[in-house]
């Protein structure tokens, strides 16, 4: 439903075969959708193995959270996590979007974080200003971001945020959004960059 119709048209001239997915907003439908074009190019059994490796890395890193929380010789006091996007300027995911399914599966995993995740059925981000930012005061600071390379460097430009507990004890994680929001086989990849974001709030 996102392709542009103009290039559809094109290719529909070029005698080209067609195959129309509807919209991909869980990880259950792209496995679906893995699986139905499998179907429509002839490659099912590549297809299903890959819909089932999808399968085994969510539990694999499911079960790597599930043992951080055995290493600890005493328990680890509760933190506030806040999860953000950044482009002009910051934004929370919910529930409807794919990050806001990740985090949500993730956290049932890390008793020791709190973690705002907003349920929405019509919004998938919700505006974010930094005086909410400086309110919630985050001990740990997930910022999802195009600008990977230039991100530590924008965010020391912003001032007011210097304040917060997370700037100050340098626990902020930068992860790279477009993987976050690819509604494909590599939304694996998503889980595991917010697996390794979360792991390291065991440790610091």
């Amino acid at each position: 439903p996102y392709s542009h119709p103009p290039v559809l048209e094109a290719l529909r001239n070029h005698q080209i075969a067609l195959y129309t997915i509807k919209h991909i907003d869980t990880v259950a439908q792209i496995q679906e959708a893995l699986l139905k074009v499998g179907h429509a190019s002839n490659h099912i059994l590549e297809a299903q193995l890959l819909s089932i490796f999808m399968e085994a890395c969510f539990l694999s890193i499911d079960n790597r959270l599930q043992a951080l929380n055995e290493c600890p010789s005493s328990p680890i006091p509760p933190r506030r996590l806040l999860y953000l996007y950044y482009h002009q300027h910051y934004m929370q995911p919910t529930t409807k979007c794919l990050t806001g399914q990740l985090m949500t599966r993730a956290l049932q995993h890390c008793p020791h974080l709190i973690c705002p995740i907003p349920q929405s059925k019509a919004e998938w981000r919700l505006s974010f200003d930094q005086e909410k930012i400086l309110q919630s005061q985050p001990d740990y600071l997930i910022i999802s971001t195009p600008y990977i390379d230039n991100s530590d460097l924008l965010l020391r430009q912003q001032y007011a945020l210097h304040e917060l507990k997370a700037f100050k004890s340098e626990k902020i994680f930068y992860i790279d959004e477009s993987v976050q929001e690819s509604p494909t086989q590599y939304i694996g990849l998503a889980y595991f960059d917010l697996f390794q974001a979360l792991a390291a709030t065991y440790c610091l």
